[in-house]
Order: C-alpha cells, then sequence, then structure tokens
C-alpha cells in the first residue's frame, strides 16, 4: 500500500479562472501509482501542517501495515507568515506556522516514528513559488505596500519558502530517505511559472502531467 500525508499539492487542489478551487481527482499520485500497480490511500488534507499530519498519522494507523510506503510532503503551510498581523504591526516579530528548527526536528521524528513499525518513509520537497502572483493573494483585502517594505523584495517570499524545501531535502540525505525533487522538476521546466495557477503556487493541468512523468518514474527506482 502507498499511503500520502500532505498538504494541498498532494491533494492536488487547483485554482479555476473564476477563483474557486477544485480538487483534481485523476492527479499525479493517482496516474503514477496506478501505473505502478501499487493501492493508494491518499490522507491529504487542504491547509495541512506537520503537526496537523502526526494528528492524521497518529488518527489512521490502523490503515499502516508494515512494509507500506508513506509520502510525507508538508512544509508549504508550515512556513506561511501571519500576513494579517505584519500588515498591521510590521514592528513586531513574525513567526511562521511551524518555525524551521521546529519543523525540522519533527519532520525527523515523523521519520524516525514510521520506521520504528516498519513503514519505509519518503519524502517530497516543495514546488517552487511564482512571488508576484502568491503575493497578489497573501495582500489581497490587507496592506501591500507594508507587507512589500517588510519584505524588502518579493524574492523574499521565494527564498523563505526554499529554506523548508532545502531543509526537506537535507533531512532526506540525512536519513537516507528516498526523495521525490518535485520543486527541480518544475525548475527544469524553462518557464515553470506556467505550471503554476494564479495563485502562485498550486499546479495546473500542464503542471500536473509533468509531475505524474517525474513521479512514475521516482516510483520505479524506490520499488
Amino acid at each position: 500500500m502507498f499511503h500520502v500525508f500532505g498538504d494541498s499539492i498532494t491533494k492536488s487542489v487547483a485554482l479555476e479562472e473564476d477563483g474557486n478551487l477544485r480538487t483534481v481527482s485523476d492527479n499525479f499520485i493517482f496516474r503514477a501509482t496506478k501505473a505502478a500497480g501499487l493501492p493508494l490511500n491518499n490522507r491529504s488534507l487542504f491547509g495541512a501542517t506537520l503537526a496537523k499530519g502526526r494528528q492524521l498519522l497518529k488518527r489512521f494507523a490502523s490503515d499502516l501495515s508494515p512494509g507500506d510506503t508513506v509520502l510525507i510532503a508538508y512544509g508549504g503551510n508550515d512556513c506561511n507568515l501571519p500576513w494579517d498581523l505584519i500588515s498591521e504591526n510590521p514592528e513586531l516579530p513574525a513567526m511562521a506556522k511551524m518555525p524551521l528548527a521546529d519543523f525540522t526536528l519533527q519532520l525527523n521524528e515523523v521519520i524516525d516514528e514510521l520506521r520504528e513499525k516498519g513503514l519505509k518513509p519518503v519524502l517530497m520537497n516543495l514546488l517552487p513559488l511564482q512571488p508576484n502572483r502568491f503575493f497578489k493573494v497573501i495582500s489581497k483585502g490587507l496592506k501591500a505596500d507594508i507587507l512589500l517594505n517588510w519584505l524588502g523584495d518579493l524574492g523574499a517570499i521565494y527564498r523563505w519558502q526554499e529554506g523548508y524545501s532545502l531543509a526537506i531535502m537535507e533531512t532526506a540525505a540525512r536519513k537516507s530517505v528516498p526523495l521525490f525533487d518535485a520543486r527541480s522538476v518544475f525548475l527544469s521546466h524553462p518557464h515553470y511559472e506556467k505550471l503554476l495557477c494564479s495563485d502562485g503556487m498550486h499546479m495546473n493541468d500542464e503542471g500536473q502531467s509533468l509531475l505524474t512523468e517525474a513521479f512514475t518514474e521516482f516510483l520505479k527506482k524506490i520499488d
């Protein structure tokens, strides 16, 4: 059995042109596991953090059997900052939903806990953001000028999120855990922004197709 615990990326949420969110059922994980003949149990949840993922792992512990593979794919929400508070009080310290050091520590703990149960952990890093589009989303209804001044430049959004992705990669290497490098798959595209929805963070159908190919090959390597 192939289990997935992640956020809206592995749940495969996409933003429609009318601004509504939809869940892509025929997504890259579904296609790749089907091609590999792997039974799939996707427990991904929109907006989930690693802390929420740990709760779900406990809640659905009975689903997991020794020898099963478990993909852990969090970080995109963990790194999110309190933009509304920053907009009103930019001089005060701002903390991510889960600070990077805590995120890294907990990720290591999850890996150890899975291995203790005879499970095979797999990690996935973060898709790259398109900072201009992402900023429009997070600044909507807020004081965009204050947020931009606090950031220094829009590239700071990209670099901040990238820090969490690097932590995932470093953890995978240190713990000898297979890593699906989704970020490099997107960045290998000459215009990766074309693979993302208008919100600059969720993938569109073209992005789904590209990840399907890459994830299918990845599953062959870890089988």
